[in-house]
């Protein structure tokens, strides 16, 4: 698992993905058009493709209304839906999915296989990796690759995600801490992403707080260490909201542009720590028993 993270570039998918402009399912026709609102279903180690879309869609503003979906139950309307799953075969992304097509929404698919692929609905295959958490490379780029071409929306396509060995060391320490990790809307998918790691990977629990919220409730009863997240990238009002929540609590600062390159090379970072964390305590980074459990008692 080790090895997915340090080699994450191999991963990133750097030239367009081929869609058709329309498509059938199942005697009805759908066209794949920009729509006002872009809904991404996804679950887990796929789900953050949504948070991550939806913390660019805000900083870039680009032109869609970014909604994750992360439930069986969909109920949106019009717009246009990603379903990530890795395995394809995520029940709550595969339910939504098929509400969506049902409601007359288009759907494209961003899988390795399993039966999203088998839906008869445009898909993308991505390789695979050690699990899905360690995807991340080419299902992120692939879903932005398909914005791209149906949106016009611009990214930066980076080449490489360079290594930092200090960056990695000062996240060990911070993330073995447990902390409260304190980010503003603007970079919440990538809060909770750091989370999520240190859950799997590392079978820490880390809390995430989220700007200006936090600071209607959260600060009164804060304790324990911080890891506050911040970027040059986001609105002056939400630095200003880092800065306080540190100056009035302190707390490791880690400042991460919010580009592809910026947000994935942090991300290589807090994998590689997260794996590093379970090693040291002895503990099997790959292996998830309570998910796997958890999987084999539902109906």
């Amino acid at each position: 698992m080790l090895d997915d993270y340090l080699n994450w570039e191999r991963y990133l998918i750097t030239s367009e993905v081929d869609l058709p402009e329309e498509y059938q399912y199942q005697g009805r026709l759908y066209r794949l058009a920009p729509a006002d609102r872009l809904y991404i279903a996804g679950m887990g180690g796929s789900g953050v493709v949504g948070d991550l879309i939806r913390d660019l869609s805000f900083v870039w503003g680009w032109p869609f209304e970014a909604v994750v979906v992360k439930d069986y139950f969909f109920r949106g309307g019009d717009g246009l839906m990603l379903a990530v799953s890795y395995s394809g075969n995520t029940v709550e992304t595969i339910t939504a999915a098929a509400a969506a097509l049902r409601r007359g929404m288009p759907v494209i698919a961003i899988t390795t296989g399993g039966k999203l692929a088998e839906m008869g609905i445009p898909t993308i295959k991505v390789p695979k990796a050690s699990a899905p958490r360690a995807a991340l490379p080419q299902m992120l780029t692939a879903a932005l690759w398909t914005l791209r071409k149906i949106y016009g929306v611009n990214f930066d396509t980076p080449s490489s995600l360079p290594y930092d060995e200090r960056l990695a060391d000062r996240l060990v320490k911070t993330l073995g801490a447990r902390p409260t990790i304190v980010a503003p809307v603007s970079m919440q998918g990538l809060a909770y992403r750091v989370k999520n790691e240190a859950n799997e990977n590392a079978k820490l629990d880390p809390s995430v707080e989220v700007l200006p919220e936090a600071h209607h409730n959260w600060i009164e009863g804060a304790s324990g260490p911080i890891m506050a997240m911040t970027s040059p990238d986001i609105p002056a009002e939400h630095r200003t909201r880092v800065r306080l929540t540190v100056d009035l609590l302190s707390g490791e600062v880690f400042e991460v542009p919010m580009t592809v390159g910026g947000i994935l090379t942090f991300l290589k970072h807090v994998g590689i720590a997260t794996v590093k964390i379970a090693l040291a305590r002895g503990i099997d980074p790959l292996k998830t028993p309570r998910i796997d459990e958890l999987k084999r008692r539902l109906p």
